[in-house]
């Protein structure tokens, strides 16, 4: 979930998911920004991981594969 987006951003719609739409699939951060702050911000709107910008496809792949059970 990107942090900066247009019109709500990915705090305000990982809330939006969790307490009205009740989506159970994982969500993980994607910012630049890593300050103690927004990871704490992230995590209390249900995002379950962080992953740093400018993230490379492997770290993102990694993160993708902790949560896909094969």
């Amino acid at each position: 979930m990107n942090l900066r987006m247009p019109v709500c951003d990915g705090i305000q719609a990982t809330t939006v998911m969790r307490h009205e739409l009740h989506v159970e699939a994982p969500i993980v951060a994607l910012s630049a920004d890593t300050t103690d702050d927004i990871r704490q911000r992230c995590s209390a709107a249900g995002m379950q991981d962080f992953c740093a910008k400018p993230a490379t496809k492997q770290q993102i792949n990694e993160v993708i594969k902790s949560y896909v059970k094969l």
